[in-house]
């Protein structure tokens, strides 16, 4: 089973990225860290996302479907937790649930401004009642998530949306981490 995550890629070169360059030098972020807090300071967002480079020129595009992605996992892994052993794992995957719908509301926040035009949900996939296949189709969903969040920051407008992006990034790594655990964690039930 294809995870629907991995649906879409992105076809680019890194040098086709807005700001690119070969070798690895800093440059300052209009954003302020402050202990605990970030201030968006000298931020002036555009009107609309637009990406100015050939390779990222679906962006505002790749932003909805990316919000549809969201919302097809968050329903596919409430079926999986469904199909769950335990309790506890059951927990765990409900949480992840909730980091999708966050995931989603975070990017809506985004064109919220411009929001998308009103549209039908996407066919989901079902959960196939196969716990063992349904956590590695995740995993899959979630390695192709990190590759989408990866592009859609390294064509963000301005570094305070690729900010936001790279942090659904770290979350979507996490979740393959928990899954992948998951599916290793019987191996342990054998030990004394």
């Amino acid at each position: 089973m294809v995870s629907h995550k991995m649906s879409r890629h992105f076809n680019f070169k890194f040098e086709q990225l807005p700001n690119y360059k070969k070798e690895f030098t800093m440059t300052r972020s209009k954003t302020k860290y402050m202990k605990g807090s970030v201030l968006m300071s000298q931020c002036k967002a555009p009107a609309q996302l637009v990406c100015n480079s050939p390779g990222c020129s679906p962006y505002r595009a790749s932003l909805e479907e990316s919000i549809q992605d969201e919302i097809c996992d968050a329903g596919f892994y409430a079926q999986i937790a469904n199909e769950a052993p335990t309790d506890i794992l059951r927990e765990l995957i409900t949480s992840i649930v909730g980091d999708e719908y966050g995931h989603a509301r975070l990017q809506a926040s985004l064109l919220g401004i411009c929001p998308p035009p009103v549209s039908v949900p996407p066919n989901c996939p079902p959960a196939t009642g196969n716990f063992e296949a349904d956590v590695r189709a995740a995993i899959a969903g979630e390695l192709g998530a990190i590759r989408r969040y990866a592009e859609l920051a390294g064509c963000a407008p301005n570094d305070e949306v690729r900010y936001l992006l790279t942090s659904i990034l770290g979350d979507e790594y996490a979740h393959a981490r928990i899954w992948n655990a998951m599916l290793l964690g019987s191996s342990l039930c054998a030990c004394v």
